[in-house]
């Protein structure tokens, strides 16, 4: 997981026309699971509808959506300026639209 957040980082910065980043002060974590892959959390629900009302950005509930819940926990502590690159999702949302319906 590592060395691929290397490379998506550096990809990012070679299109900024950037040098790639030293990541070092990173930790790679995967705590946003929940109970399993593609199992939705209630945080996870929460920060959808926080996007989508505020950014009008629609999430998915398996990647983005559980990135994001993290986003969320991490960018008010942050010292530096923070992005969340969005890498799309949205015909994932579709899986999901039922129980998102309960959940909007």
């Amino acid at each position: 997981a590592e060395q691929e957040l290397r490379t998506l980082a550096g990809d990012a910065a070679a299109l900024l026309g950037e040098p790639a980043p030293k990541l070092g002060h990173v930790t790679v974590t995967d705590d946003t699971i929940g109970p399993g892959y593609g199992v939705p959390t209630q945080d996870m629900w929460s920060v959808l509808k926080l996007f989508a009302e505020t950014e009008g950005v629609i999430l998915d509930p398996v990647y983005t959506g559980k990135a994001a819940a993290k986003f969320r926990e991490l960018a008010p502590q942050s010292d530096v300026p923070v992005v969340f690159l969005h890498t799309g999702g949205l015909p994932g949302f579709y899986g999901y639209a039922p129980e998102a319906v309960a959940q909007f």
